[in-house]
C-alpha cells in the first residue's frame, strides 16, 4: 500500500494542536500535569510533573511531513513511537503506557 506524502505544511498546523491536546489529556488522566513548550512549529517539549511537584518525565514530539515522532523519558523508562497523522493509535498507546508508569 502506498501512502501519499504530505506537502510541507499540509494539514500540519491543525493536526499539531490536536495531537498535543490528546497527549496533554492522556497525561492529565494519569494524574500528571504540564504544558507543552513549542520552540518551533515542528517541535514540542513537555515536562510532566506529579501531584507532589516532582518531575515524572519529559516528552519530546517532532512533527515532520511524514508523521510524528514521540520520545518519552522517565526515571526508569523510555518509550519511542512513530505515527502517521492519520493513525496515532500506536503512539497514543505507547504514551499512555508511559504516563501510567510515570504517574505511580
Amino acid at each position: 500500500m502506498q501512502h501519499e506524502r504530505l506537502e510541507p505544511g499540509t494539514h500540519l498546523r491543525k493536526n499539531t494542536k490536536q495531537i498535543l491536546a490528546m497527549l496533554r489529556a492522556a497525561a492529565q488522566r494519569a494524574g500528571l500535569a504540564g504544558e507543552f513548550e513549542q520552540p518551533s512549529s515542528s517541535k514540542a517539549r513537555l515536562a510532566l510533573t506529579g501531584a507532589d511537584g516532582a518531575v515524572a518525565g519529559t516528552v519530546e514530539v517532532a512533527f515532520t511531513t511524514d508523521g510524528i515522532e514521540l520520545l518519552a523519558k522517565g526515571p526508569a523508562t523510555e518509550r519511542r513511537a512513530l505515527a502517521l497523522y492519520t493513525d496515532t493509535r500506536w503512539m497514543m498507546e505507547e504514551f499512555e503506557a508511559f504516563v501510567a508508569d510515570s504517574g505511580r
